[in-house]
């Protein structure tokens, strides 16, 4: 599991994480992954609608 925060400032923090995780077997193989981002709607590019 990975994490990460980005301070931008005091109203303004951002949070991600990663999970990931495999199970293996003789003949098959599961994969899941899991994956947050917060982002701003400024920081991609999104007007602001209000």
């Amino acid at each position: 599991m990975n994490w990460g925060y980005n301070y931008v400032d005091e109203h303004h923090k951002e949070h991600s994480f990663l999970l990931e995780s495999n199970l293996q077997s003789d003949k098959f193989a599961i994969y899941g992954r899991y994956e947050l981002v917060q982002k701003s709607s400024e920081e991609l590019g999104f007007e602001d609608w209000s």
